[in-house]
């Protein structure tokens, strides 16, 4: 009986790892360990919600978010917001946030 109840919790905890890993996937994307810049992209989407243009350049040197962000559309849920600078008034840059799957 106590053999049992181990293999039933064994097999409960593979059950739940296999959906964690599958939901960190999501569907082939890879976020655990992002090699293309628009996987790192998502990667940042999913864990920080949102990015913008600077952030890309720096933390991914990815000049061309806005090409990533278009490409990702296709399966996700991702606005635009655009954002002025409360200085000047002249100068804004967008930001874009990942409001989830389509």
């Amino acid at each position: 009986m106590l053999e049992q109840q181990k293999c039933y919790n064994a097999i409960i905890k593979l059950t739940i790892e296999k959906k964690m890993k599958l939901e960190k996937t999501l569907e082939g994307w890879n976020i655990e360990n992002p090699k293309s810049k628009t996987e790192k992209v998502l990667a940042h989407l999913y864990n920080h919600k949102s990015i913008d243009t600077w952030e890309a350049i720096q933390l991914y040197k990815s000049t061309r978010l806005s090409g990533i962000i278009f490409n990702l559309r296709v399966k996700f849920n991702i606005k635009s917001k655009e954002i002025r600078d409360k200085k000047d008034g002249r100068q804004n840059y967008v930001q874009y946030i990942l409001e989830g799957r389509k």
